[in-house]
């Protein structure tokens, strides 16, 4: 049933999220300001996650749904923010902040999907040696030292400045 199938992603979710938002707020960012507080922000179009109320949100937008040929509700919309010292990461950090922490986004990802799936993922990281310096690329390859990492790169990959990395 789609309704159950929705519940499950959803409980998964908010378990992920929690993970996050705990995980963000002790990790290592290297960010240019020294007193920052960190913050992710799930974004969901309901408040009501359980059969029933997932039922009734559905009946409602049926009709414009058909009518707009595209769904207006459903856990794929469902979107999230950044926020440091309770403002939107974009006006507050620079594109190589941005990045670090979307690296660490995925350092804490990955380790919340080896304990709850008692897997360790894979990593495919493309052209990540042209947008980050050596600092950030360390920072990364030695959270994931313990992950196997495919990566491509446009450049010839200087590996004198980067720790772990073997070609």
């Amino acid at each position: 049933n789609l309704i159950l199938l929705s519940i499950k992603i959803y409980e998964f979710r908010f378990m992920f999220v929690d993970y996050i938002k705990k995980e963000i707020k002790k990790s290592k960012i290297y960010l240019q300001k020294n007193h920052i507080d960190i913050d992710f922000i799930y974004k969901t179009k309901t408040n009501s996650f359980d059969k029933d109320g997932i039922k009734k949100i559905l009946n409602e937008n049926i009709k414009k749904e058909i009518l707009l040929w595209k769904t207006l509700f459903w856990p794929h919309l469902d979107d999230f923010d950044i926020e440091i010292n309770s403002r939107p990461i974009l006006y507050l950090a620079s594109r190589w902040e941005i990045k670090s922490i979307i690296i660490q986004l995925k350092i804490i990802e990955a380790k919340f999907l080896e304990i709850n799936l008692a897997q360790k993922p894979i990593f495919l990281i493309d052209d990540i040696f042209s947008e980050l310096d050596s600092k950030h690329l360390n920072l990364l390859f030695d959270n994931l030292k313990n992950y196997q990492i495919i990566a491509t790169s446009i450049e010839k990959i200087d590996n004198k400045n980067v720790n772990n990395i073997y070609l």
